[in-house]
């Protein structure tokens, strides 16, 4: 027997070895289960394979694809496009921040903006406002009457009759008053002059 032929009945005994393991089998077994299956990925990748070589080899496809690209890379190799570029990751923290606020703030707003919640506020408002009102109203009502009677009223006033009006309590309150306005303007003019 010649050496080659040794060496082939050497690495014919090594593969039956192998075959003889039951872990190898088993292999083998699943393997041929799954040849369906490989050959349908098989042909698919070939399929795959034959698509992008026909658009690898169609120079309108290529075009189409590198002139965008193209504009692009003019575009951010733009010095300035570049500054902006680093100005806006500088910032990045900021309005990282900035977003997180917003984030927390935002169902407040909603909350605030609803329109059941704005009625309820509207009418909190007018609860709040409607004494003040009430009491604005009622001051003019009576300043406005008050005219009416005084334009209604032709008689003359005498000096007797100004001694008893001035004796009405609300008269007396109203000259206290303004008696008590004048001397806190005479201290505060005297003040600033000194």
């Amino acid at each position: 027997m010649s050496v080659e032929t040794k060496q082939q009945e050497a690495g014919q005994d090594q593969w039956l070895n192998e075959l003889a393991k039951p872990e190898v089998q088993e292999a083998l077994a699943v393997m041929i289960q799954k040849l369906p299956e490989l050959k349908d990925t098989v042909l698919k990748i070939e399929q795959v394979v034959g698509k992008v070589s026909n658009v690898a080899t169609d120079m309108g496809t290529i075009d189409s694809l590198v002139q965008p690209v193209d504009k692009v890379s003019k575009v951010l190799l733009n010095p300035e496009t570049l500054d902006a570029i680093v100005m806006m990751v500088d910032k990045l923290p900021k309005i990282a921040k900035t977003l997180e606020m917003l984030d927390k703030i935002s169902p407040f707003v909603e909350a605030f903006t609803d329109k059941d919640n704005l009625k309820g506020i509207a009418g909190l408002v007018e609860v709040f406002a409607s004494p003040v009102t009430e009491r604005v109203q009622d001051g003019i009502s009576m300043v406005k009457e008050a005219k009416e009677r005084a334009d209604q009223n032709t008689t003359t006033i005498s000096l007797f009759g100004m001694m008893k009006i001035l004796k009405d309590p609300a008269v007396q309150n109203g000259f206290k008053f303004l008696q008590a306005f004048l001397d806190v303007s005479a201290e505060k003019k005297a003040l600033n002059r000194g």
